[in-house]
């Protein structure tokens, strides 16, 4: 009467990039910055906090960039390749070369709205929030070009509705941001 116990296994996944470009890529980093016009108002102190805490990422084809629902805590800005975007399983756009995308989510601290897919072999500029610490309480200038560019975003991705819904929403989502860069 004894019983052989199965063996058991616990499998954890979880979801890494293909390949990172370590150290000494700092130059690399910093023009891939420069091409990106919401960080041209940084000063060469600031470029250098935002790409201290930045790297370059390469995603096979197919690979799961961002996740919808999980929390953000960086954006991304395309170097080589291009991603889709999906909702619900469904594609809604599509961004190429020096796009970015997860700006939303990291500066709101909310959980993603989408889910990136790599449409093909992807390279892209991974940029941590603790990068923008460092800048963000010193420069209202650089808070403003991040509002804008969420403001800019909303209007291009907005669904349809009241359009007294919508800037009630996008009040709210800029005040989120506000609240949650400054504190």
């Amino acid at each position: 009467h004894i019983t052989i116990p199965f063996p058991i296994r616990t499998l954890q996944i979880e979801r890494r990039p293909h390949r990172a470009h370590a150290g000494g890529d700092g130059d690399r980093v910093r023009e891939a910055l420069a091409q990106v016009d919401m960080f041209r108002i940084l000063n060469e102190e600031e470029m250098a906090a935002v790409a201290a805490e930045a790297e370059i990422v390469d995603y096979p084809a197919g690979a799961v960039v961002a996740a919808e629902g999980e929390v953000g805590r960086s954006m991304f800005v395309i170097l080589r390749g291009s991603v889709d975007i999906q909702k619900d399983g469904k594609k809604v756009a599509a961004l190429g070369r020096h796009d970015l995308f997860g700006e939303i989510a990291l500066f709101t601290g909310e959980p993603r709205g989408a889910t990136v897919l790599a449409a093909g072999p992807l390279q892209v500029l991974v940029i941590q929030k603790a990068g923008f610490d460092a800048i963000l309480k010193r420069n209202e200038d650089f808070i403003a070009k991040i509002e804008q560019m969420v403001e800019h975003r909303l209007r291009a991705t907005a669904g349809a509705g009241a359009d007294d819904a919508k800037a009630d929403s996008k009040r709210s989502i800029l005040g989120r941001i506000r609240k949650y860069l400054l504190g």
